[in-house]
């Protein structure tokens, strides 16, 4: 089971790469296109729906996932990897505003 989900996540990496050099390039992505399978789509739309704060769009690729015969464990490592993604700059963000703080703080001491 976890080659055959290994062997899922590579192609799918892959064909997500291929989509971004595409877009880089100047290219375009058509939904209608065949370069990603129904469940790497499905599965790129859950991490791109909780990236936008869409509580609609997630219900829907979420049940498209599972239609298109996503695993739950598949389904599960999106969500884990959209949620380190959108957790990185508000983690950051909150590393600056203390810094700032801690620095206007020693600041004023000195005055």
């Amino acid at each position: 089971m976890r080659k055959r989900a290994y062997k899922h996540t590579s192609q799918s990496f892959n064909q997500v790469k291929g989509m971004l050099v595409r877009l880089q390039e100047g290219g375009s992505y058509k939904m209608d296109s065949n370069v990603l399978d129904r469940r790497t789509r499905e599965l790129v739309g859950i991490g791109a729906s909780i990236a936008g704060n869409c509580l609609p769009c997630l219900s829907y690729h979420f049940a498209e996932a599972l239609k298109v015969g996503s695993t739950m464990e598949e389904i599960a490592e999106a969500i884990k990897l959209s949620k380190m993604v959108k957790e990185s700059p508000m983690n950051e963000i909150y590393r600056l505003a203390e810094k700032l703080l801690r620095r206007s703080g020693k600041e004023q001491t000195n005055e």
